[in-house]
């Protein structure tokens, strides 16, 4: 039989998903007599049963079976021998031993006479011995429900008649009455019969059941939903494909209709306060909020679990709806104002619970608006601030309702009071949802002028970050028109003035930086004396003296590093401004540990809009401490902003160019990039460092013309005053190593170096490494090889391994131009070693072929020297030997020489050589051609 298809009626086939389960049923069918004759098919509701059953009746008959297809659901009780008689009647051109049973189990008052020996009995015998030389199948859907005539007959027949059939019997794991619980234990405790349990589809009969991709958008929602149930998945597809379809109008919502139909008043109270409550709930809460005594609730619930709609939960004191999805059907029927009540009667009481405000939240959404009351929506905004970090569409769901709820009348002031509107916007960026963000974020500012400061401030950033600067500038200039601020009004105000400077590539003023000065000394909230100073060492990195920056920046981290998360709250901008700040001054580790911070802290607070610039810095960080690997892996996750970013756009293009220069398979070409950097907006900051990074990136590539030009356009002229002082001498050693034998250009390019170095040690490395390049563009290479490796070693200090690498690299270089190959291998090495820890693939590939050249060289001298040690005869004899792999008796014809001499001289050759074979001595020959 073909498991994979069957054809049904040559019209279509069947997919059957249950491959392994429908194999064992077709292995039974096909057995041996004193295999089981009995199957015990089991599954819930759904689970298809039913769909196996019918695909192995159509198999069976296909194979000449004689299939009897019997349902013994509750359609037809009452009626005795239902199943057999309807199994019976439908077979197609029936024989007269069949109609003898139909007549015999179809007469009046034949389930109240005893079975053995009677008539009936008789006939079924006559109908197997007509049907001996067939195979027969007997299968019985909703066996659980089967009469107690059909089934007294079936364990008749299977007795009388042993062999003359195979039984399948299907039903689900609900409670059974007594009789077929026996029939069943007592089969399964024999060799008779066998059971069949259909589990839940796993994820990929799931995918394969929908026609889906295993990693198809959607597909782990509707599996973990309908729990891996095929009915729930297919409901749960067609209302995704549907969205204006209800859960009632699907096939599953038509047969659970039926099924709750019949149920009284009181059956269908705790079934819906079940439903409502979801989950597993004890007895006396349901009787609480059904507002039913708690024994008629016992007594009705097991009523329901018998009916198989509510089962009982793994704590035996507890029970729980069928499935979630009947739970969400059986809600949605209910009487809306009937429903609402239930929702809040719930609500009050697993707030005496003392229940979380997320699950406070999820039962208050559905209580009807009218009804909503002030303490409500506190709980919908506290639930919504502790979904954020990890669920940021239910913080967006929740703050939503408040909005929508507030006006009513509940708490008009509470979107004021608790910075919903803000709140908002942070859940939806969080969330993916960047056009419904914009949509609040785009607001007239003219609206706000009331608004909490604190809302201003944060739209003002977050317009900014999202690339509409001009927005950002008309939420301040609006609120600060609007009335006189108060002295902390006006210093936040400020703040967020510097933050969307800092966002857009452009410093505060000084006048900005003395007004925030002076606010905060009359402030002692630590948040404003770190951003205080964060933004003015980041104004000092640009136009001030590096130590005076440096100084400033370390007193922004000691009072940051001394901070709760929490306080960063309300002024997400601070890490990132310390961080870049610390960046461009070379306080590298301080960089790393401030901006990862901002990260985690944007995550958990929403504030998703400042992740592209954390991230831009994390990665120049990473490049800088030379950890590449970790520097790909935080730019591969940048999205790059939109509309008017300040220059960020190309701060992350610049990054990403760098990147793959250094850890590329191959060369890289950043002509476009290039070209395209003109376009970048000139007066950014942002723009200044990207050109820079694009410079570096074009040096690493070996285009030294386009990283002098990047260069000189970035600094804005030779005294490179557009840039910060902390990069000049960086700068100015890629202009003299640019300037390549133009030694007059090179010593001015070095003595600027030297002089805007500082004594840190990365601005020292850069100033040695430029007066290295001089003494090569002198023709000195030993004392470009020491400069060299000087500044290695300065790099080393810095932990800088990226940049200690390169100059290994030219050191070797140098040592090779000097003629010491000892020293060179040595540096050679050490360089593959620094590039292979730190993901620098170009590196590690120039140094490795570098050393591989130096290694054929030095083979190649060696070899000229050892046979220069030979005898000018001895020579001959070697090079006639290796070349020909002559015998010595040829070899002595062709020389003229008898066969003893030339064993001696090749003896003579092989000590001198310290080689015992020809082979050797051919391979020692040809490392010399």
């Amino acid at each position: 039989m073909n498991t994979q298809h069957l054809n049904t009626g040559h019209q279509r086939s069947i997919r059957i998903i249950r491959q392994a389960e429908f194999r064992r049923l077709i292995g039974y069918l096909e057995a041996s007599p004193g295999d089981p004759a009995t199957i015990d098919l089991i599954g819930d509701p759904g689970s298809g049963k039913t769909f196996l059953l019918s695909a192995l009746a159509r198999a069976a008959d296909d194979s000449g079976f004689v299939v009897l297809d019997g349902r013994c659901s509750g359609a037809v009780a009452g009626i005795a021998y239902a199943p057999l008689i309807g199994s019976l009647a439908a077979l197609p051109d029936p024989a007269a031993a069949v109609e003898e049973v139909l007549a015999q189990l179809t007469k009046p008052g034949v389930g109240d006479r005893a079975l053995s020996g009677s008539t009936l009995v008789a006939a079924f015998r006559r109908l197997f011995h007509h049907w001996q030389h067939t195979k027969v199948l007997i299968l019985l859907d909703d066996f659980n429900q089967i009469d107690p005539g059909s089934l007294e007959l079936i364990e008749l027949l299977q007795r009388c008649a042993p062999g003359a059939f195979t039984l399948v019997c299907a039903h689900r794991p609900r409670p059974a009455p007594q009789f077929v619980r026996e029939f069943l234990h007592d089969l399964l405790d024999s060799d008779t019969a066998v059971r069949i349990e259909l589990a839940p589809f796993c994820a990929l009969q799931s995918a394969d059941l929908l026609d889906m991709p295993p990693e198809g958008p959607g597909l782990a929602e509707l599996h973990r939903r309908a729990q891996g149930n095929p009915l729930y998945l297919r409901t749960l597809a067609e209302l995704h494909g549907a969205p204006t379809s209800s859960l009632t109008e699907t096939t599953f919502g038509t047969r659970l209709i039926g099924e709750i139909a019949g149920l009284d008043a009181e059956q269908l109270s705790v079934i819906e306060t079940a439903a409502v409550f979801g989950g597993s709930v004890d007895i006396d809460t349901l009787a609480v909020i059904a507002e039913l005594d708690p024994a008629r609730v016992c007594a009705v619930a097991t009523t329901l679990i018998e009916a198989d709609l509510l089962r009982r939960a793994k704590h035996n004191r507890e029970i729980a709806v069928r499935h979630p999805l009947v739970a969400e059907l059986v809600a949605a029927r209910i009487d809306p104002c009937r429903r609402s009540g239930l929702y809040r009667r719930t609500t009050d009481l697993l707030r005496q619970r003392g229940a979380s405000a997320t699950v406070l939240a999820g039962y208050l959404e559905n209580v009807d608006v009218a009804a909503t009351r002030a303490a409500d929506l506190a709980v919908f905004v506290a639930a919504a601030r502790d979904a954020m970090p990890a669920d940021p569409r239910s913080a967006s769901w929740w703050l939503e309702i408040v909005m929508r709820r507030a006006p009513g009348g509940a708490d008009p002031d509470i979107v004021a009071r608790a910075g919903v509107h803000v709140a908002l916007i942070r859940a939806r960026l969080a969330a993916g949802e960047i056009d419904r963000a914009s949509a609040l974020l785009l607001a007239d500012p003219a609206r706000t002028e009331d608004a909490p400061v604190t809302t201003i401030a944060f739209r003002a950033v977050m317009a900014a970050a999202a690339g509409a600067a001009y927005l950002a500038d008309e939420l301040i200039e609006a609120r600060q028109l609007a009335a006189p601020c108060s002295r902390e009004d006006r210093l936040i105000l400020l703040m967020a003035c510097g933050a969307v400077d800092f966002l857009r590539g452009a410093l505060p003023s000084l006048d900005q930086m003395c007004e925030i000065r002076q606010l905060v000394e009359d402030n002692d909230d630590p948040i404003y004396h770190a951003m205080s100073s964060a933004l003015l060492g980041f104004r000092e990195v640009w136009d001030g003296d590096g130590g005076v920056a440096t100084r400033t920046l370390e007193l922004s981290a000691a009072i940051v590093d001394e901070m709760p998360d929490a306080a960063f709250a309300d002024q997400p901008a601070c890490l990132a401004l310390l961080g870049w700040g610390e960046a461009l001054t070379g306080r590298l580790a301080g960089a790393e540990r401030h901006l990862s911070r901002a990260l985690t802290l944007a995550e958990l607070y929403g504030d998703t809009y400042l992740r592209p610039i954390l991230q831009a810095g994390l990665c120049y960080t990473y490049q800088d401490l030379g950890r590449f690997v970790e520097a790909e892996h935080v730019i591969a996750q940048v999205a790059t902003p939109d509309g008017e970013d300040g220059g960020r756009r190309g701060l992350i293009v610049a990054l990403r160019a760098r990147n793959h220069a250094i850890t590329g398979p191959g060369i890289c070409a950043i002509d476009d990039d290039a070209s395209a950097s003109s376009l970048w907006p000139r007066e950014s900051r942002w723009t200044r460092i990207a050109t820079l990074i694009l410079a570096d990136a074009a040096m690493l590539t070996g285009d030294a013309e386009l990283c002098a030009s990047l260069i000189l356009r970035a600094g804005g002229s030779v005294t490179m005053s557009d840039i910060p002082p902390a990069l000049r001498p960086c700068c100015y050693q890629a202009l003299a190593a640019a300037a390549a034998n133009a030694a007059a250009a090179v010593e001015r390019w070095a003595a600027y170096a030297e002089t805007s170095a500082e004594q840190v040690p990365q601005q020292h490395a850069f100033a040695v490494t430029a007066l290295g390049h001089l003494d090569r563009s002198h023709g000195d290479h030993e004392a470009a090889t020491m400069r060299y490796q000087q500044a290695a070693e300065l790099f080393a200090e810095a932990k800088m391994p990226g940049a200690q690498a390169r100059l290994l690299l030219a050191a070797a270089d140098a040592a090779i131009s000097v003629g010491d190959p000892g020293l060179a291998t040595s540096l050679l090495s050490l360089t593959k070693q620094l590039a292979r820890e730190s993901g620098a693939t170009q590196v590690y590939r120039t140094a490795s072929e570098a050393l591989g050249s130096l290694l054929v060289r030095h083979e190649t001298s060696t070899t000229t020297v050892e046979l220069a040690g030979l005898t000018s005869r001895e020579r001959e004899v070697a090079h006639l030997i290796a070349a020909t792999g002559m015998r010595t008796r040829d070899a002595a014809l062709r020389l003229g020489l008898s066969p003893r001499t030339v064993d001696t001289h090749l003896t003579s050759i092989y000590r001198k050589l310290n080689i015992s074979s020809r082979t050797a001595l051919a391979a020692l020959v040809a490392g010399q051609v």
